[in-house]
């Protein structure tokens, strides 16, 4: 018999929000294919699994960067991103809750 213990990041026992609203995707950026594009281009960096989503201005130009990018220009119009691990549709993986408290509590 074996036992496994996976650690997981756990929150204050306070009641955090993070956001009013989410927003889909598609709502922030209306010509969503620009930006798969961009994260096809950036392998490099969205291989790592979290990165960020910076919309540029108003022409829309958006660039892909990674987590330790984020003191370089602020946080405004960026968005973070990470790759899913989970095999389930309607449960993120441990990967985003553990994200989201890093974001949660470093930020």
């Amino acid at each position: 018999m074996f036992w496994f213990g996976f650690p997981a990041i756990t929150l204050p026992s306070h009641d955090i929000s993070v956001v009013d609203k989410i927003h889909k995707a598609s709502e922030v950026w209306p010509n969503i294919t620009e930006v798969q594009s961009a994260i096809k281009l950036s392998s490099d960096v969205v291989s790592k699994g979290f990165f960020l989503i910076k919309n540029k201005g108003l022409n829309g130009d958006i660039q892909i960067k990674g987590l330790q990018d984020t003191s370089d220009e602020g946080l405004e119009n960026t968005y973070f991103g990470f790759l899913d691990t989970s095999t389930q549709q309607d449960t993120p993986s441990w990967v985003l809750r553990n994200f989201l408290a890093f974001l949660i509590l470093k930020l």
